[in-house]
């Protein structure tokens, strides 16, 4: 997994994504996964980018594995089974 993404587990996802005021890109992410795979560079990349602009970041970009996905399944209530990248602010749905 790249270093500058995020893991979302149960015990953070509520601090990271529903009660963050900044979007959060979710990456749906598996270690057997080849699309995850390749977009991983990607991903890190974008996070170092904006991690080197010295502001706050203008996303967060975070990775969450269908194993913890099943642990929050409540939370995520309205987007679950989607595997691929969304994008959150303050735990609701962005259309994009």
């Amino acid at each position: 997994m790249a270093a500058g993404i995020t893991h979302l587990t149960q015990a953070n996802f509520t601090e990271e994504v529903a009660g963050s005021d900044t979007p959060v890109l979710v990456d749906f992410w598996a270690e057997w996964c080849p699309p995850c795979k390749a977009m991983d560079p990607i991903l890190d990349q974008l996070s170092q980018e904006l991690a080197n602009l010295r502001v706050e970041p203008q996303i967060l970009i975070t990775h969450l594995k269908p194993s913890d996905r099943e642990l929050i399944a409540q939370e995520i209530d309205a987007w679950a089974g989607r595997f691929s990248p969304r994008i959150l602010q303050t735990g609701e749905l962005i259309d994009v």
